[in-house]
């Protein structure tokens, strides 16, 4: 497995992105991977997800900073709880910059097309919590997903309508990952928010624990994008 950095330009910034690629043989499809709050495009979990996607699986795996995140954090100080109650705070107002996120989004993959190693490759998302917040638009926005893989998020948590209103148009086979303890999503607004979703090919998964990520859970979300990409003919 090789991963760099690149940059990508937006219509006014500059798109801060990480690529992971399979060694000694080309990708099978693409895995859009989209990280938690607090965290980066190369926090541990998107490295132990590509670990999967791309080591086991031979997929490319890209992703970016979130807004405030990252490289887009223009305040060193900040710790990653910092961050944390920034995007929360962020959310709450205006539109959390859903838009541009998905404008970036479909900026890089616009870009990746035009990359030999990935042309016209299947395209998947993956991405929970924040991933989520800002991955289940795009995936209802962007025609070239294929695959979802979404989830810990809800349909009453702050300003979530916008995810409310995009969900009837996610459309492609989808995992959803809930948590039984969750203390930040509860159950009814998971359920609700699952209800919604449009996909026929949908199912949820509900991992034991509270609102984090573990080992089980990125192996069921590479499985999954296993089990889907390249191998869908269209959305229903």
């Amino acid at each position: 497995m090789k991963t760099y950095d690149f940059k990508v330009d937006g219509a006014d910034h500059t798109i801060p992105c990480a690529i992971w690629l399979p060694a000694g043989s080309p990708p099978r499809g693409l895995v859009l991977v989209g990280h938690g709050g607090s965290q980066h495009k190369r926090s541990e979990s998107v490295n132990s997800l590509a670990s999967r996607l791309v080591g086991q699986f031979s997929f490319a795996n890209v992703s970016i900073d979130g807004p405030i995140h990252g490289e887009r954090n223009v305040d060193p100080s900040l710790t990653p709880k910092d961050r944390q109650r920034g995007f929360l705070a962020l959310w709450q107002v205006g539109d959390g910059q859903v838009a541009a996120m998905v404008g970036d989004w479909r900026t890089v993959i616009d870009t990746l097309r035009t990359w030999p190693e990935i042309g016209d490759l299947p395209v998947g998302y993956a991405g929970v919590s924040m991933g989520t917040a800002y991955g289940l638009p795009l995936v209802a926005a962007e025609p070239r997903i294929e695959v979802a893989a979404l989830g810990m998020w809800s349909a009453n948590y702050a300003c979530s309508d916008r995810l409310v209103q995009a969900a009837p148009d996610v459309r492609c086979p989808l995992l959803f990952i809930a948590r039984y303890e969750d203390e930040i999503f509860d159950w009814a607004g998971t359920k609700s928010l699952f209800d919604r979703i449009g996909a026929q090919d949908k199912r949820m998964l509900i991992l034991p624990g509270k609102h984090v990520e573990s080992e089980e859970q990125f192996d069921q979300l590479a499985s999954f994008m296993n089990s889907r990409l390249g191998k869908t003919e269209a959305r229903v």
